[in-house]
Order: structure tokens, then C-alpha cells, then sequence
């Protein structure tokens, strides 16, 4: 081999070996496949990476189709077309879509035309644009009314409770009374002996009761 073979074998190698990659740029529009549903009344950005490879005399835009009909994106109140740059061999562009309404649904597609008059086109993006129920919003400021209200009467009564227990005084306590022995009236009773003349007449009234057969 000649000394000029082995130095590029050399040099190929050492490329190899230090991690590096000999790979051609190659010019496209990036841009993945998708379907967004937006709200009426909202906003809505999409972007898509075209990657020109340092090429010159190119032109990108967003187009947008509905119903078989075509056009393209122009900066206007309600559609917003900028772009960044990533790197050197390539660019973002943007398209900002505001206020949306039921005109707005549709595909967005990002296309390029090359200085050779070649185009390139990226994936479809699908926007829905859903209509918003007026009754949905009266729902939910109705419930945030009853909610609100529910609140304030707990925290009203939570404060009467609280109120109502510190004012109200604990009543004394009744103190026991003593009961001391009974007296049993002396009315009640007859006197059992009162002489031995009676003693006597109550023997001979009650012993012939268990004598008797």
C-alpha cells in the first residue's frame, strides 16, 4: 500500500475509535402526527423542525385544511407565525392560533419549498375546537354558590355553639343532707307494760289462744 492509503486508513481509524461519525444532513420537516381538542374561545401552538442543513433560499409556512379547501397561515389579530433557531442546520416554526372558534377545526401541516422547487411537508396536525355548554358554567357557579353558602352556616353555627358554651355557668352543687335516726311518734304506738295490773290482764287474754284446741 502507499503511503497515502495508510494515512487515511489512520486517520479513519482514530475517528472511529475517539467516537466520531461521518453522517450527511439530509433535509427534511419534522413534525409528529396528532389530533388536539381546544375549547371555543381558547388558544392553541404548534411547531414543527425543519432541518435545511445549512442550505439558503428556502421558504417555510403553515397551511391549513378544511373541507377540502387550502390556505396559508399569514401573520394576522388572530394567527401569530414566528420561528427560532435550534442549531446551524436547523430552525422551528411556529404558528400561534388565538380565539378559536368552530372555523378554526381542521389540519395544520408545515411545508417547506427548496431553492430547487421541491417541497417537503410534515405530519398532520388535527385541531378540534369543542363548543363550551352554557349551562355547564351555570352548574358550576351554582354549586359554588350553595357550597359558599353551606359554608357560612356552619361557621355561623360553629360560632353561636362556641358562644353559647363559654356564657353558660355550671349551677352549684346541691349539697346532701344528713338524715339523723328517725323518731317514731309515740302516737303510733300502745304502751306495751304500763303496770302489773295490765301485764296481768293481757296474760289471761292471750294464753288461752294457745291453750284452745
Amino acid at each position: 500500500t502507499s503511503p497515502d492509503v495508510s494515512v487515511c486508513l489512520c486517520m479513519y481509524m482514530c475517528l472511529c475509535l475517539c467516537g466520531f461519525s461521518v453522517s450527511e444532513c439530509v433535509t427534511s420537516v419534522q413534525s409528529k402526527r396528532r389530533e388536539v381538542f381546544m375549547p371555543e374561545g381558547s388558544s392553541v401552538s404548534l411547531v414543527c423542525k425543519i432541518l435545511h442543513c445549512g442550505q439558503e433560499g428556502w421558504r417555510g409556512a403553515w397551511r391549513f385544511t378544511a373541507k377540502g379547501h387550502s390556505t396559508l397561515l399569514i401573520p394576522s389579530a388572530r394567527h401569530h407565525v414566528s420561528n427560532y433557531t435550534e442549531n446551524a442546520n436547523s430552525i422551528n416554526l411556529l404558528v400561534t392560533v388565538q380565539s378559536l372558534n368552530q372555523s378554526d377545526s381542521g389540519a395544520y401541516q408545515c411545508y417547506v419549498k427548496w431553492k430547487n422547487n421541491l417541497t417537503s411537508a410534515g405530519h398532520v396536525t388535527y385541531v378540534n375546537v369543542t363548543t363550551v355548554d352554557p349551562e355547564s358554567g351555570r352548574r358550576l357557579y351554582h354549586r359554588l354558590l350553595v357550597c359558599g353558602a353551606a359554608g357560612l352556616c356552619l361557621f355561623l353555627v360553629l360560632g353561636l355553639t362556641c358562644c353559647t358554651s363559654s356564657s353558660q355557668r355550671l349551677a352549684p352543687p346541691v349539697p346532701l343532707r344528713r338524715r339523723g335516726p328517725r323518731k317514731i311518734p309515740l302516737s303510733c304506738h300502745q304502751p306495751l307494760v304500763t303496770s302489773h295490773n295490765n301485764l296481768a290482764e293481757m296474760l289471761q287474754a292471750y294464753v288461752p289462744l294457745f291453750f284452745t284446741a
